[in-house]
């Protein structure tokens, strides 16, 4: 769709499904207003970062095939499931257990990772690393 504002939706408070993929947006900022946020889906962006502000219902979040570099300042204490497949990461820092606590599945399918050092999320059941 080309979309490269979303500062509308900052509006919308009580949102919980939200779908913004293949766009063109770099920013997510807008979001921040969206406290009631469950399910967030923004693949197929131009996003180099996951790091939002947190959002503290929010469960599930796929950045698929964005250019994101790192996973610092993903702080959501009840995500469930995160997905980054097919973007720019090589390290799995940034993940702690204090702030993603319910974190059960990580897919970090088609990246560019070579060590899992770091990563120190305790109730991960499921955890994709297959490079394509």
């Amino acid at each position: 769709r080309g979309l490269t504002d979303i500062s509308l939706l900052e509006r919308f408070i009580h949102l919980r499904y939200v779908d913004l993929s293949k766009n063109k947006l770099q920013d997510l900022s807008p979001l921040r207003s969206l406290t009631q946020l469950l399910w967030l889906k923004v693949d197929g962006n131009l996003l180099t970062s996951a790091s939002m502000q947190e959002l503290p219902y929010l469960q599930v979040i796929s950045f698929d095939r964005n250019h994101i570099k790192d996973l610092e300042g993903i702080t959501h204490p009840l995500l469930t499931n995160l997905s980054l497949k097919e973007n720019k990461i090589q390290t799995v820092l940034g993940l702690s257990h204090d702030q993603l606590s319910s974190l059960q599945v990580l897919e970090l399918r088609g990246n560019k990772i070579k060590t899992t050092a770091g990563l120190g999320v305790s109730k991960l059941k499921k955890l994709y690393l297959v490079r394509d």
